[in-house]
């Protein structure tokens, strides 16, 4: 099955879907397509994921507020050094890991309405009652919003050109898995560009920030994860995906790795995960 040019395989099989049925004929899997969302989450999940979607029917914050927050924090970054990591002149298609609101699928399509863009997230609930609003008070068209797991991506091999995840894979269960499936789907020529934390590197500090991430973990049943810039580049080398590149994130004031390692010693500093296949 294409939907717009993207070739779909079975979340629980691998098999390619056939025809224009979100049914696999190899499988007893089916998908749905329920008020804009695909639903393309295997029919089994880990319970930590699960909970990531029932945590989005209790929070009640409004789009807008969650929206203030994410634009002052990041549509700049976006705007001034994410985008031009990812996305090329020749990028045809964008997909979203992992987007929660997914204004980054937004932004995309703000800046470039001729990419096809797909927008993901674990849960659906979270798709549904918030993403889409997004995209309307943006005042743009995401083209499609899809429920996945990014650990199991519902496409067939080589099929996009730009791939994104920004301060989520934290909460990934097997990052190595992710990594696996980006390398998979991505197109000759397509690039990669996940951004998260690393925890600071004095033991005392990485102590307190694993403390603070279990508490969470605890409280809402989800992963949530503590990584230094070492143990980022542990889990890249046993993905065993063939090429990557991991930097801290330009500051504001350096973009000096060296000096940004050193401020990383006592305070979280953003890396980059670069690939290019």
């Amino acid at each position: 099955m294409k939907i717009k040019g993207i070739v779909l395989q079975c979340p629980d099989c691998n098999s390619i879907l056939q025809g224009d049925s979100l049914a696999c004929k190899n499988c007893s899997w089916s998908g749905e397509y329920t008020e804009g969302i695909y639903n393309f989450l295997p029919t089994t999940m880990e319970k930590e994921k699960i909970n990531e979607n029932l945590i989005h029917g209790k929070v009640q914050d409004p789009v807008w507020r969650d929206l203030v927050y994410k634009k002052k924090l990041y549509f700049d970054k976006f705007e001034k050094l994410w985008m031009k990591e990812v996305i090329t002149s020749e990028t045809k298609n964008f997909l979203e890991l992992a987007g929660g609101l997914c204004y980054i699928s937004a932004l995309v399509k703000y800046h470039r309405p001729n990419i096809t863009v797909w927008a993901s997230d674990v849960s659906p609930l979270y798709l549904s009652t918030k993403s889409r609003k997004v995209s309307s008070i943006m005042d743009v068209n995401v083209d499609f919003y899809s429920a996945i797991d990014a650990e199991n991506l519902p496409f067939d091999d080589a099929q996009f050109d730009a791939i994104f995840i920004s301060h989520s894979i934290h909460h990934i269960g097997k990052i190595e898995s992710m990594l696996q499936e980006v390398w998979r789907i991505l197109k000759p020529g397509g690039r990669f560009l996940g951004v998260d934390i690393a925890a600071p590197g004095i033991k005392k500090l990485y102590k307190k920030d694993i403390g603070k991430r279990s508490e969470r973990a605890i409280e809402f049943g989800i992963y949530e994860k503590s990584l230094r810039y070492q143990d980022w580049h542990k889990v890249l080398h046993n993905s065993t995906i063939p090429r990557f590149k991991l930097l801290y994130e330009p500051g504001p004031k350096t973009k000096i790795q060296w000096i940004r390692k050193i401020q990383n010693l006592k305070r979280r500093i953003p890396v980059w995960i670069k690939v290019s296949k």
